[in-house]
């Protein structure tokens, strides 16, 4: 886990989580994203997941 992880690219503050999905890369490939939100300048961004 990432110092980083979970936090907002803008603000730097704490989000939360709204869970995991999907996202096509390209014609066959999907990968894993986590999708948060900032609670202080309602952000909303993707974190990709690693291959576990």
């Amino acid at each position: 886990m990432s110092e980083y992880e979970g936090k907002c690219p803008r603000c730097g503050s704490s989000s939360a989580n709204y869970g995991l999905v999907l996202i096509t890369v390209g014609m066959t490939r999907k990968v894993r994203a986590s999708v948060n939100v900032c609670g202080k300048c309602s952000l909303l961004f993707y974190e990709f997941k690693q291959p576990q």
